[in-house]
């Protein structure tokens, strides 16, 4: 891609040499160089028709300056080679940067997959243990209102069997004192 774009850039630049070599300004601009031009060109065709020497000697002398004007185009010949190469180096260091980038890109997702299979997997992990643990308080909650129930059932045979005790204390108390009683009235009708 480098390599086609850099073609491209000198391939335009030696059209833009070569249009400036064969394409010179126009006169309809109205500008000096048009005007050296048309004269040059009149130079051209009287000295093909057999012009005079002073003509000639002109078209000699615009010769020399048109060949002192070429190192010209040379100069600008290498200054658009010149561009062209940082050009082509900028493109191939902004290429670079991009694949560092896309690199990087790279390296954040595959990290960002790898977080959310982790993620995935935790989720998993934290939905199997919070079963486990509504399940455990499930039961925890059921021993509670076992012990509960069994320390009541409990507190209630602990009263009964406080009160079922003070009965038989009491009765055997009574039945103490009518034993006693019976052994004294029988005591003293036997003498």
């Amino acid at each position: 891609m480098v390599a086609a774009a850099s073609a491209a850039v000198t391939a335009t630049a030696s059209a833009s040499i070569s249009v400036h070599k064969t394409d010179p300004p126009s006169v309809a601009h109205g500008d000096d160089a048009g005007r050296k031009l048309a004269r040059r060109r009149d130079v051209c065709v009287s000295t093909r028709r057999g012009g005079s020497a002073q003509a000639r000697a002109r078209l000699d002398w615009r010769r020399l300056n048109f060949q002192d004007a070429a190192p010209t185009m040379t100069q600008q010949g290498a200054a658009l080679q010149n561009y062209n190469n940082e050009l082509v180096k900028c493109i191939e260091e902004l290429c670079q940067k991009r694949e560092e980038l896309c690199r990087q890109i790279q390296q954040e997702e595959d990290e960002k997959q790898r977080l959310q299979n982790e993620v995935r997997q935790l989720t998993e992990k934290l939905a199997r243990v919070n079963e486990n643990l509504a399940r455990k308080i499930a039961s925890r909650n059921e021993f509670d209102r076992t012990i509960a129930e069994t320390e009541a059932a409990y507190l209630k045979i602990l009263e009964s069997s406080q009160t079922l005790l003070s009965v038989l204390k009491r009765e055997a108390g009574n039945l103490t004192k009518a034993t006693a009683s019976d052994q004294k009235s029988s005591g003293g009708k036997d003498s």
